[in-house]
């Protein structure tokens, strides 16, 4: 695919509302309060922030660079700007790398889906109303024994998201994200104040930000670390894809400076929203399945108005869901059309059949003779992605960027940014992100959760 043949939005807020949508994820909801709680509270939400804007900004930014110079696909980009930096072609391979873990990314969240379909139905149907949690725990069993029902909303979300892609990246992903994204904010404010409502908000604040150093150590700091690098980062090659549709007149830095805004608030927005519900029917939070699919749907099902506005909920994680899928499929059809010549619509379909037959693989892995359970398959993936994939590729823009290849058009992607922002961008990347990678390699793999 010839860069030239790229269209740029016209709209900044369409380029912003497109990434923030493909960068929101649900990480925010099932992981991020929990590990705080869990970590020193005010705290490690320090370090997290901290983190995000040292580490995950930088690298989000220098991705972005890339894809609006080269106005490509990830790879073509990455091989284009390392050729006019008089480097070699293999650089390729970093686009390679990150449209793999795009990939891999993309499996797991289909399989999500999977899940949370059946449960936004049930939910708004009221068959959580005034469960136990043992009730809650038998469907939730009952689920994963029937991974019929998963694979097909699994599919049916992949299909739908094909449809996206066939209108391209303008008219199609552009279009939705300007449905999705308001959405979710607007679902997001009535479930904070049906939290407010029926929660316990005093506990469930002193629970997640009330400051406690003596919870707080080394695994703490990377956790904080590998949760900031996961908000902004994962969606691999979705900054790079997406910034080669932007306008040449985007500030680019500081839109990405406000995605980050918007994702850090939305963490602590869900937070607020999930937290003191649960501590309303006195449940000790978890993370994880654990909590988004026994401990949320019993603590709705057993509150005033609880199964409309857990049904609710659930429709929020299915945006965010989608909002990532297409992100990540885009990624893949960008790459499958520059390495076959094929066109958009072409290539979304390749792209649509080859996952949907990936999924079919997911859902039939046997270990010994025993089918594995989904969520072994989904954590395995996530813990490759996170501990050994991210860092990678987080240390490949270091180097090609930061090091090889910063001068030569990378300037000229970000020519709307001041010195300040340059200087400090570069000293980032160069200094700040590699100790985050490190640490990510060397320490990652033991205290990931």
């Amino acid at each position: 695919m010839e860069p030239t043949q790229l269209k740029s939005w016209q709209s900044r807020s369409t380029f912003f509302f497109t990434l923030l949508w493909a960068t929101l994820g649900i990480g925010g909801i099932w992981r991020t309060g929990a590990l705080a709680a869990e970590h020193g509270g005010g705290a490690f939400w320090l370090c997290y922030v901290i983190f995000l804007i040292t580490v995950a900004l930088p690298v989000l930014v220098a991705e972005a660079a890339v894809g609006r110079s080269g106005r490509a696909s990830i790879t073509e980009s990455i091989g284009n700007l390392s050729l006019r930096s008089g480097d070699s072609s293999r650089w390729e391979v970093l686009g390679l790398l990150a449209s793999s873990a795009a990939l891999l990314a993309l499996l797991s969240l289909l399989m999500i889906v999977g899940w949370v379909v059946p449960y936004a139905i049930d939910l708004f149907g009221g068959h959580f109303a005034g469960v136990s949690l043992l009730q809650a725990g038998e469907y939730y069993d009952a689920l994963e024994r029937n991974p019929s029902l998963r694979l097909y909303w699994s599919l049916a979300a992949i299909g739908m998201s094909g449809i996206a892609l066939l209108f391209g990246v303008k008219r199609g992903l552009g279009s939705l994200a300007w449905v999705a994204v308001p959405s979710i904010i607007t679902l997001s404010l009535l479930l904070l104040r049906h939290s407010f409502l029926v929660g316990d908000v005093q506990a469930a604040g002193a629970y997640l930000f009330q400051t406690r150093w003596d919870q707080f150590g080394l695994d703490s700091l990377i956790h904080a670390l590998m949760q900031a690098v996961m908000t902004l980062l994962a969606g691999f090659g979705v900054a790079a894809t997406y910034s080669a549709f932007a306008s040449d007149h985007l500030p680019i830095g500081r839109a990405l400076g406000a995605i980050a805004v918007f994702d850090m608030a939305f963490a602590l927005l869900a937070a607020l929203i999930i937290f003191p519900v649960l501590f309303a029917q006195a449940l000790l939070p978890s993370m994880g399945p654990s909590l988004l699919f026994i401990a949320i749907p019993q603590a709705y099902g057993s509150s005033v108005e609880g199964d409309f506005m857990g049904g609710l909920l659930m429709l929020v994680v299915l945006l965010l869901l989608l909002g990532v899928i297409v992100g990540l499929a885009q990624v893949l059809v960008s790459v499958i059309s520059h390495r076959t010549k094929l066109g958009q619509r072409a290539a979304s379909a390749v792209c649509v059949i080859l996952v949907a037959l990936l999924v079919l693989g997911a859902y039939h892995i046997e270990w010994q003779g025993v089918r594995l359970n989904s969520w072994i398959v989904i954590a395995l993936t996530d813990r490759l992605i996170t501990t050994l994939l991210v860092p990678l590729i987080l240390f490949g823009f270091c180097i090609l960027v930061g090091w090889r290849a910063y001068r030569r058009g990378l300037l000229m992607a970000l020519d709307r940014e001041s010195r300040l922002f340059l200087v400090t961008w570069i000293f980032l990347l160069r200094y700040v992100v590699p100790l985050g990678c490190v640490g990510l390699l060397v320490l990652g793999w033991l205290v990931y959760q």
